[in-house]
């Protein structure tokens, strides 16, 4: 949850109308950060404009809030596998 609440700080400061919307839908609110796009936005050379290849798209963590909302609704559906703790 450190990361939601470092989201969720993230969207305040930028942009409060979209905390201030979930805080009134649900009194529990998990911000999870997503990319649909990816880290590929580039600056065309020849015209400053920034811009995306469609061939470098490649989303990032797109499933979590679906798989993360499922795990709250039905616990134990989606497995879920446990690090080792200590050395390898």
């Amino acid at each position: 949850m450190r990361w939601s609440k470092k989201i969720r700080q993230l969207l305040f400061e930028h942009c409060r109308e979209i905390v201030a919307a979930a805080d009134g839908l649900s009194n529990d609110v998990t911000y999870i950060a997503v990319s649909s796009l990816g880290p590929n936005v580039e600056v065309d050379e020849a015209t400053g404009v920034v811009g995306i290849c469609p061939s470098k798209i490649k989303p990032d963590w797109v499933t979590v809030p679906f798989q993360y909302a499922v795990n709250r609704v039905l616990p134990g559906l989606i497995f879920r596998i446990k690090r080792r703790s200590g050395g390898a």
